[in-house]
């Protein structure tokens, strides 16, 4: 069974690959990996379907697909309707499978807009109704991350906004639980350089907005915030999810007495 607190030590060091080894992941690894996508489908609602036929993947990219190397597996997310709902579902519950992932020394990557929706159905749902909400690739992969790796890696970082600037606060003092959270929420693909003030802090609650295009971004992220706040010993919260395209994070025990409050800073968004 999969445990999902125990997936916030793979939270840090988190990357997206896109070369793999040309040696496929141990028949061992692909069904622990369907038991793992089978649990999360069942707790979703959502559809994984693993592929082992990379070339209709990519038939169906809009660009980019030159950036992956030996991709031999894929899990199609998809749901009978795409929603902003079952976006945010896709990505909270698909990280905790890319994570299970990186928990046996596999690589992943996840693909959101690369590709072309219909064109994918067409290709891999012929027969069906499911509309593919996201990708993730997955394989055996250097600990080392390749060249070409290393210069997107670098190239997303230089456009990285500091997490302190993805947040307001009707608080004075920012709260470590709050803090170790942004960090992990940053983590997230995608994350780092397309938040901006989409958070709030309002007493012992953290409210998310999910904005336009970017639910699926906003579910991973809200996934590592959870990890992160319920790895702390006297805090203890889950995510809940609102309306209007938004969902919130209720810390239900209360602040971690063994770590201060960290203060605002003056060039943040940390008083609203």
């Amino acid at each position: 069974m999969l445990d999902k607190n125990k997936l916030a030590d793979y939270v840090p060091g988190f990357q997206s690959r896109r070369t793999f080894s040309p040696q496929p992941p141990s028949q061992e690894e692909l069904v622990l990996a369907q038991q793992a996508a089978e649990e999360l489908a069942a707790q979703s609602g959502l559809t994984f379907t693993r592929f082992d036929q990379p070339k209709l993947l990519f038939d169906s990219f809009k660009r980019g697909k030159g950036f992956f190397r030996f991709a031999h597996y894929y899990y199609v997310i998809s749901a009978k309707e795409d929603t902003p709902e079952n976006r945010g579902k896709t990505g909270y519950f698909g990280q905790q499978l890319a994570l299970y992932l990186t928990s046996l020394r596999l690589g992943c990557c996840w693909e959101i807009d690369r590709f072309d929706r219909e064109k994918l159905a067409g290709l891999l749902f012929p027969d069906s109704e499911e509309k593919p909400l996201a990708v993730l690739l997955f394989g055996r992969v250097n600990p080392i991350r390749s060249l070409r790796e290393g210069t997107i890696h670098q190239m997303r970082k230089l456009h990285s906004k500091s997490f302190d600037k993805m947040f307001r606060s009707d608080r004075l003092d920012i709260p470590y639980w709050f803090h170790l959270g942004l960090e992990y929420f940053h983590k997230a693909p995608g994350n780092a350089n397309r938040y901006e003030e989409a958070i709030r802090l309002k007493d012992k609650t953290a409210y998310f907005t999910a904005q336009p295009g970017q639910e699926v971004s906003t579910g991973i992220g809200t996934l590592h915030f959870e990890l992160a706040v319920n790895s702390l010993p006297s805090c203890h919260g889950e995510i809940r999810v609102l309306e209007d395209q938004k969902v919130c994070f209720v810390n239900t025990i209360g602040e971690s007495e063994a770590h201060q409050a960290q203060p605002a800073k003056e060039d943040s968004h940390g008083v609203a």
